[in-house]
């Protein structure tokens, strides 16, 4: 009882002393740091997160994303305490409390059971959890730069220690269960696949470890199927990311290996200061002791931790860790379990030190010869984990014998006195700053604070922009070079995907910088805004251009639409605006290189619905460009060109995006080929899908057809300009003559819907009206393309048994970045009962068009979410079985109460 006691009051300590990280806190300023940014708009990132492609990029033009497996538990967890009322703010606490607490329970769970035979094991626990919780290894290179690799660090105790009790036991299936379960957890992690690989490998040196320290056949056949359920019960509780996500893997491990010419570029960038002196003893952070014109990266933590107390400190660190060698008189299996934990560390030490000393050369080859082993290249940050993890356990058990050296010469005194001293020397001297809040940086030189107080004036926009419901872009301005830096926050990263958290385009994908030659380029990109945000440090060059967005503001080019605080929104005109997806009025094959394209926009008659394909861009499709040559060959000017002997009649598109990985086309009055344009980057992923063409019956019921044969809408109320979308949305009479023309072919079920409008006050974004509706957005007809939300979303799995059109041989790359298909209507609709030929001889189509991946992702979460189901059912099972073994009074209890009934 004394035993369980003490273990009582340790966690709760734990969780006490987690609360340090509020102290890093400043008013409402948001913590942020390296690739690390908080969540600002909770319900928005997870939704987008759903899915396998994320326009919300660095360049604002769409890619495979790799954000998908952070939506468990971190953005699921946000959102919903989001919905529950907490600002975004007291929503970042929160998450660094958990990560901080969670990691000491872990840690504390792992040294509590593998030092079981220990005296005093419950101290040992205690002191091995504050040193994984509060370390300099942690404070330089986690908080708060790699926040997502923290979910990583934080649940690696945990399944090491449900490994280990694991191999141990022949009835181990509830800790394979909870080993799935801890992978599961550790999802966000996966965004750089080397942080849950370190966890995958420390079990598997453990596995070989435990059974050939002492060899035994059954201990080897036991483990060996212990861990083979523990592999298939982690992949498919895990199957939701892993599907979607190898192959993003693979191509990423490929590009890591190839684009490292040299070792000398390795050890320049990442080993400038891990000399094993420094590894030995936790320290060894790059950017510690580097200056820029004069001034520290780090000014109080360089001189801080060059300080005689410090530097004493931070070697007497690896003198208690590997004092545990010279300790002798303890249990067998504790000393099998230090060996283990030595073994760890002085793997680590080797490979961390990088290209020192000793045994350099073998690192390096070992770093270009194994392969993949180069996805390691940051070798402290990715390695030290495991260092770590392996000095809290050793740290832990030497102080817990030290302690107990004293008690059992009845110095009960003397044993409390050295718990507080190693208490207050390595807890609290040794990590100062983090008592302080001073481990996150404030403004430094050029360098900026990681504490952020996002301007109000974003808030605003990001309103703004949300009640605007056309499918498009917004393009910054002047575009960025490398990262955006503003005055309020210079950290890495594009900090306005946060703040808007829509398609920003900050840099193009081809050549290309200056005003003139953007506005030019802006149609091939969707974009419909450019902004300015005067609070961007930028050189005195780029000002200049500035007074070109004025010029321009003048003439028909772009019209300013909205200024709130430093940011300036300028709308492109309309005449100069594509949609998403676009037929382009004159097609161009050009055996230039994009490079070349500002050179043929530029040209004298060059018009705004073209489209550009690059031969070196489509090497194997030369047949397909052809076509597309011969399709593009006659001179714009009207809805009709002629190409050779053939009429090409340039359909209407009607779309809706359901979501960012499929939309739904309905291709109006089709004849003959054309290229269709999506203004997406490019990826083989992307699929065309033919489908079942079909009017909306209810669309009869909201629709009557008066006198004159043109079908007009019923009454006001089931049709109105939507709030924010005047400029963009058709009216009443644009929508009239869409109908009659059949351009429109659904106007929804006429239900009555809402939209609730929302505003950022205090970072909690709170309902400022609901507003009533019936028929939603339908825009206006942008060269040929309409936006109709009213189309049906469909089901997930209607394209899952289609072939894409032509086998996706028709897809192609175009205006130098974005998908283009080459679609024949002859071939696809003679004969095919899926389209609608029209009176005059030309068809009507439906297209799906998606991002293949998605599908594999709707594959594993159905995999996941089974698997989940019955190890929670197992785990029900067994709970009930073993109470009832437990207490076999309840069982015969309740058999009597029946023969009483009877």
């Amino acid at each position: 009882m004394k035993a369980h006691f003490k273990n009582y009051i340790y966690i709760l300590f734990i969780l006490c002393i987690s609360s340090l990280v509020f102290i890093w806190f400043r008013g409402d300023h948001f913590i942020f740091g390296g690739d690390s940014m908080p969540i600002l708009h909770p319900w928005k990132e997870f939704f987008n997160d759903l899915f396998t492609w994320s326009s919300v990029n660095i360049d604002g033009l769409g890619i495979y994303s790799r954000s998908f497996p952070e939506i468990f538990p971190w953005e699921l967890m946000t959102a919903i305490g989001s919905y529950l009322g907490f600002s975004a703010i007291l929503l970042q606490k929160i998450f660094f409390y958990l990560i901080t607490c969670i990691s000491g329970l872990s840690m504390f769970l792992l040294a509590y059971c593998s030092l079981r035979k220990a005296d005093n094991r419950n101290l040992a626990a205690l002191f091995a959890a504050l040193f994984y919780m509060f370390n300099t290894y942690l404070m330089f290179f986690k908080w708060p730069d790699s926040i997502q690799s923290l979910f990583g660090y934080m649940f690696l105790p945990l399944v090491l220690v449900l490994y280990i009790m694991g191999v141990r036991k022949n009835n181990n299936f509830i800790y394979a269960i909870g080993l799935a379960i801890a992978f599961l957890f550790m999802s966000p992690a996966v965004t750089t696949p080397t942080y849950v690989l370190m966890d995958v490998i420390v079990l598997f040196l453990y596995y070989l470890f435990y059974n050939f320290y002492s060899y035994d056949l059954a201990k080897l056949k036991c483990s060996t199927i212990f861990s083979i359920k523990s592999i298939i019960l982690v992949t498919l509780l895990n199957f939701w990311w892993i599907i979607p996500y190898f192959n993003l893997i693979s191509i990423e491990i490929f590009q890591i290996t190839k684009g490292l010419t040299s070792f000398n570029e390795t050890t320049r960038i990442n080993s400038s200061d891990t000399s094993f002196l420094n590894i030995f003893r936790l320290m060894g952070y790059w950017a510690l002791h580097v200056q820029d014109n004069g001034v520290y990266y780090y000014p109080l933590l360089s001189k801080l931790y060059s300080l005689p107390l410090f530097l004493g400190v931070s070697f007497l660190v690896p003198v208690i860790v590997f004092g545990s060698i010279v300790i002798n008189k303890v249990n067998r299996e504790i000393k099998k379990i230090i060996i283990f934990f030595l073994i760890l560390s002085l793997g680590a030490l080797f490979f961390i030190k990088g290209v020192h000393e000793p045994f350099a050369d073998i690192n390096k080859w070992i770093f270009f010869n194994v392969p993949w082993f180069s996805m390691f290249r940051s070798q402290y940050e990715k390695l030290g984990t495991v260092l770590v993890l392996a000095y809290s356990v050793l740290f832990g058990f030497v102080i817990s014998y030290l302690y107990s050296y004293f008690e059992n010469r009845r110095k009960i005194v003397s044993a409390i006195l050295f718990a507080i001293a190693a208490f207050i020397i390595f807890f609290v001297i040794n990590i100062f700053p983090m008592w302080t809040g001073q481990n996150i940086q404030d403004k430094r030189g050029h360098l900026g604070s990681q504490r952020i107080i996002v301007p109000a004036a974003y808030g605003k926009v990001n309103d703004w922009l949300d009640y605007q419901l056309l499918d498009r872009k917004l393009l910054v301005f002047p575009l960025a070079d490398g990262m955006l830096v503003h005055q309020w926050y210079t950290v890495n990263g594009n900090i306005l995907l946060k703040l808007f958290n829509q398609p920003v385009v900050a840099k193009l994908p081809f050549n290309g910088k200056d005003f003139n030659l953007s506005v030019a380029i802006t149609p091939f990109l969707n974009v419909q805004y450019i902004f300015t945000d005067a609070s961007r440090i930028i050189d005195t060059l780029k000002v200049d251009y500035y007074k070109q967005i004025d010029k321009a503001n003048q003439s028909a080019l772009i019209k300013a639409d909205e200024e709130v605080g430093q940011l300036k929104f300028y709308k492109i005109n309309s005449a100069n605006f594509l949609q998403h997806f676009y037929i382009p009025q004159k097609s161009i094959v050009s055996q230039q290189t994009v490079e070349d394209l500002s050179k043929i926009v530029s040209a004298s008659d060059w018009k705004i619905r073209s489209a550009v394909f690059f031969s070196g861009q489509n090497k194997g499709k030369e047949g397909i460009l052809e076509k597309i040559r011969a399709v593009g060959a006659a001179a714009a000017g009207g809805p009709t060109v002629k190409a050779k002997k053939t009429d090409v009649v340039l359909p209407t598109i009607e779309f809706k995006k359901i979501d960012p990985t499929k939309y739904r086309l309905i291709i109006h009055g089709a004849k003959s080929r054309f290229p269709l344009v999506f203004s997406e980057s490019f990826h083989d992923g992307w699929k065309a899908y033919l489908t079942h063409f079909k009017k909306n019956v209810a669309q009869d019921e909201i629709l009557n057809p008066p006198q004159s044969g043109a079908r007009q809408v019923q009454n006001d109320n089931a049709y109105k300009i939507l709030d924010g979308n005047a400029d963009d949305q058709a009216t009443a009479d644009e929508l009239n003559g869409f109908i009659s023309k059949g351009l429109v072919s659904s106007l929804g079920d006429g239900k009555a819907k809402t939209i609730e409008h929302t505003k950022g006050e205090d970072t909690v974004e709170k309902i400022d009206y609901v507003e009533p509706y019936k028929i939603d957005f339908i825009s206006k007809n942008f060269h040929g393309t309409i936006q109709n939300d009213n189309l049906p979303d469909g089901y997930f799995y209607e394209t899952w048994f289609k072939k894409p059109i032509d086998d996706n041989n028709n897809h192609l790359m175009v205006n130098g970045y974005a998908n283009s298909w080459l679609l024949d209507t002859d071939k696809i609709c003679s004969q095919n009962p899926d389209c609608h030929k029209n009176p005059d001889g030309t068809y009507n189509f439906e297209v799906i068009v998606e991002f293949w991946p998605q599908r594999l992702f709707y594959i594993g979460l159905f995999v996941s979410g089974t698997t989940l189901l019955l190890c929670l059912s197992y785990l029900g099972f067994s709970f009930v079985r073993g109470r009832k073994k437990r207490h076999p009074e309840l069982v015969s209890g309740s058999r009597k109460g029946s023969q009483m009934l009877k």
